[in-house]
């Protein structure tokens, strides 16, 4: 059975030294009204008590420190370049991955890029730099109803093999405002642990310009508790593939034992086979007498036509 420690204050005795601790059941709370704790005096608990309720849960990792905000003066221009998020991810339009801005992202220090583009924009934005940098094309329409969250896993692993291993990363969209805003927004939400509403005001503060859509917002708000116990539930073991008949609770070692010494249950055939052998008798006794009882039709009542009949036929 589950239980929660609960520990009660008395707000209004502030010489009281020690506190109560009582172990309650989970599904039973109720409220609790003149109940003494074995303390000297009795508490009651009313308005001013305050019941904590200590609750187990998973232990969140650790997350890094998000780094402070951006303040640099905004201009329009801006929008046209890539800017610096956190140390070595880049946000920006394509026009800052196109073939005329080689040495400059080589001078960036970019190693990997994400190209973000519909398959219908596949002739205009693509990979321009296949020989020089590491490329991940992902394939997601500037739509309110496109489904993101299944692009974010990848997305993120592609950036984390970047980041640690000392290299740079551009995300890059076609005006860098919308769908790589949206993947930079969930990579910055499960780095660090922060909300959507964190994360947003985050990477507006870098790219003020960056403005996902509606759709894509509320699947970043969707995504907060997924991304949360993806990091507290414990993942499964590598190699290991749960099915349905591993996951199936096993007998109790004395069900086990009961079950192994218990014979197997026999057949009794010849009751089966006298059973059966009377019914059909039966079947085909019913059968003879329903054959008998029926007027037989045959060769006396019908006589050939080529015979004579002893009675004359008359006709009037």
């Amino acid at each position: 059975m589950n239980f929660e420690d609960v520990v009660v204050h008395d707000a209004m005795h502030e010489t009281m030294d020690d506190e109560a601790t009582f172990e309650e059941e989970m599904e039973d709370c109720p409220i609790l009204e003149g109940i003494d704790f074995g303390m000297p005096s009795p508490l009651v608990l009313g308005a001013d008590r305050k019941v904590l309720v200590k609750k187990e849960r998973y232990v969140e990792p650790d997350y890094p420190r998000l780094p402070s905000e951006g303040n640099l003066e905004w201009q329009y221009t801006m929008r046209r370049t890539m800017q610096e998020i956190i140390p070595g991810l880049f946000l920006g339009p394509y026009a800052s991955a196109t073939r005329a801005k080689q040495e400059e992202m080589k001078a960036a220090g970019l190693t990997h890029i994400v190209c973000v583009r519909q398959n219908l924009e596949r002739n205009l934005i693509r990979p321009n730099h296949p020989d020089h940098f590491k490329y991940l094309v992902v394939e997601i329409a500037d739509s309110a109803t496109e489904n993101i969250i299944p692009h974010f896993k990848v997305v993120n692993s592609f950036l984390d093999e970047s980041l640690s291993g000392g290299g740079k990363v551009l995300v890059h969209g076609n005006a860098g405002i919308s769908r790589s805003a949206a993947l930079v927004i969930a990579y910055i939400m499960s780095k660090f642990g922060v909300t959507l509403k964190e994360a947003f005001s985050f990477v507006q503060s870098k790219r003020f310009c960056c403005n996902p859509n509606e759709g894509f917002m509320a699947q970043l708000r969707e995504y907060e508790p997924i991304y949360r116990a993806l990091h507290t539930v414990p993942l499964p073991l590598p190699g290991v593939n749960p099915n349905r008949a591993s996951m199936k609770r096993g007998l109790d070692p004395e069900d086990a034992e009961a079950n192994a010494a218990a014979p197997p249950p026999v057949m009794d055939n010849r009751q089966f086979d006298s059973g059966h052998t009377s019914q059909s008798a039966s079947s085909e006794s019913s059968m003879s007498s329903s054959s008998e009882s029926l007027p037989q039709v045959g060769a006396s009542q019908f006589p050939p036509s080529n015979q004579p009949t002893d009675t004359p036929m008359s006709i009037s």
